[in-house]
């Protein structure tokens, strides 16, 4: 799914049980898994219904549990992992069998960082899921990126204004490059 999709049907209100956000682009797999947590998670639902993992650090097996519980006092549950890339492929089988079946109450948000997709589990995950491949832009997709983040804080940019910012980053991003 594209990203522009990604964002339509958060704001048109149609949700998916598993998200998996993957590539090269942290910024992207970032904006994204904000966007889910502020459309799925309160203030009062964050205690109790609300965690955050890591591939590195925790098995499958306590996702599951957590993902598979119901969530306390609230309508759904949110649980994110992230580098799920680096979990054994044990690990993955296991996310991946969840997320041919998940629990409707229960929103799962995996990120992988990289496009390395090869794993068969990993693979799964990303038939079973709404998959969102989160790449580097290409310079003539800036404008347009930059026109849509003003707009999506409430304010407007020229065209002439967005493409001159364009400008700036790629002299700032060569300049990083060195």
């Amino acid at each position: 799914m594209k990203f522009a999709n990604f964002q339509q049907d958060l704001k048109n209100r149609k949700y998916h049980p598993v998200y998996f956000f993957a590539g090269d682009e942290p910024c992207l797999v970032d904006d994204g898994i904000d966007l889910l947590v502020g459309a799925f998670v309160t203030p009062e639902s964050r205690d109790f219904n609300f965690d955050v993992f890591y591939g590195s650090e925790t098995p499958a097996s306590r996702v599951v549990e957590i993902a598979t519980s119901y969530p306390m006092l609230a309508a759904h549950r949110t649980v994110i992992v992230r580098d799920v890339q680096k979990m054994s492929s044990a690990d993955l089988t296991a996310l991946a069998a969840y997320a041919g079946r998940p629990n409707r109450t229960t929103h799962l948000i995996l990120a992988a960082s990289g496009k390395d997709l090869r794993k068969k589990a990993l693979e799964s995950l990303k038939n079973n899921s709404c998959f969102l491949e989160c790449s580097p832009l290409y310079d003539n997709q800036i404008p347009a990126w930059i026109k849509q983040e003003v707009k999506r804080v409430g304010l407007t940019i020229s065209e002439a204004a967005a493409q001159e910012m364009a400008g700036y980053l790629e002299i700032i991003t060569a300049q990083l490059q060195v």
